[in-house]
């Protein structure tokens, strides 16, 4: 019998980011579709594919990443994803003083 792939680990630079989330709330992750759900405080915040992090936007939230250069989540280059997850703007990391407006935008998407 043929065993499933092993889901990489959520790379350093990403796990960084998402503790960042803990001074919001409990911060769990589970393998999902060959990557990583999140959740802060109970809430899916976040999406770790590929090495890559994608946080939770919403209708209010979409156009402040799409007007920062964020680029949306997608499983496969050929179809777009039905999942509201972008990925931080270039130059956030968890070192960026930055960093938490985003983090807070991702928590509010989820709430909703």
């Amino acid at each position: 019998m043929a065993r499933a792939p092993k889901t990489p680990p959520i790379p350093p630079d990403a796990r960084a980011v998402l503790g960042r989330f803990e001074t919001r709330g409990p911060v769990r992750s589970r393998p999902m579709f060959g990557g990583h759900g999140v959740w802060c405080d109970d809430r899916f915040v976040a999406i770790v594919f590929r090495g890559v992090l994608y946080l939770k936007v919403d209708g209010e939230t979409r156009p402040l990443f799409e007007a920062a250069g964020c680029s949306p989540f997608r499983m496969s280059a050929d179809r777009p994803s039905r999942l509201a997850f972008y990925t931080l703007p270039a130059g956030v990391n968890a070192g960026s003083d930055d960093l938490e407006p985003w983090l807070d935008r991702a928590l509010d998407a989820a709430s909703t």
